[in-house]
């Protein structure tokens, strides 16, 4: 059975991956992922702390929702199709 990482975000949260929540050794993602993945996924992250307020976790526009779970369902697709052979992804919006 593989390893499952959670791909969500949390309130402060630069790295959407809950690799720090599990056992040691964490994955070496720059070796895993492309840069450009991982540099999506860093962006992925600021976009949710620069637009949701964190008293009621809305986004200020349905659209920016959209954006968010859009990019978090293709961020999905790129894990599984990068590290899937050694992962599990689920993602969590």
């Amino acid at each position: 059975m593989k390893p499952e990482y959670r791909l969500s975000v949390d309130y402060l949260q630069d790295w959407p991956l809950n690799d720090i929540m599990l056992p040691d050794p964490r994955p070496d993602w720059d070796r895993i992922l492309t840069p450009e993945l991982s540099t999506r996924l860093f962006a992925w992250a600021t976009f949710f702390n620069d637009h949701v307020d964190m008293e009621t976790g809305m986004f200020g526009s349905e659209l920016r929702r959209l954006q968010f779970d859009q990019e978090g369902a293709e961020l999905l697709h790129e894990l599984q199709q990068q590290a899937g052979h050694l992962f599990d992804f689920r993602l969590v919006l």
